[in-house]
């Protein structure tokens, strides 16, 4: 983690702050303010393989019943090229229907979700306050389905 260098009274109610104890004094920390990144593929909008950009995002925090794994291994699955063009693939006359409901799932002339992926292996990194099956430094491997962001 970074720290902001927050010296103010607010930084000692802040659950992330940390106290140091240095030569001459106490110095308390205040590690909220700073965003935290993390790399990711993009898929900025639909279309060929150049649509996808790596970019530096926030990383996420889990949910109380949720957990962040910092990935390891991911695949490149038949159903994210298919989300990425916004072809169903299923040919030309089942494509013209269904593709007004894949459009709904997945945004219509952008993309809801811009991580795309659904599987992936890695390690937990934190735990929500309500996960008991796992615990940081557990290795995983998962499908997150139509979650996407592996």
């Amino acid at each position: 983690m970074i720290p902001c260098g927050c010296l103010t009274p607010s930084a000692q109610k802040c659950k992330r702050a940390v106290t140091r104890i240095g030569k001459k004094r106490k110095i308390t920390l205040c590690y909220s303010k700073i965003a935290i990144k993390m790399k990711a593929v993009i898929c900025t909008k639909y279309g060929p393989p150049e649509v996808l950009q790596i970019r530096e995002v926030e990383k996420p925090t889990p949910k109380n019943n949720e957990v962040l794994i910092k990935t390891v291994a991911t695949t490149v699955h038949i159903g994210d090229t298919k989300i990425r063009r916004l072809e169903p693939g299923l040919g030309s006359v089942m494509d013209f229907f269904f593709k007004p409901l894949m459009q709904i799932m997945v945004g219509f002339s952008l993309p809801r979700k811009k991580i795309l992926g659904m599987e992936l292996s890695g390690v937990i990194e934190s735990v929500g306050k309500d996960v008991r099956l796992f615990k940081t430094g557990d290795s995983v491997f998962a499908s997150t389905e139509f979650e996407f962001g592996a």
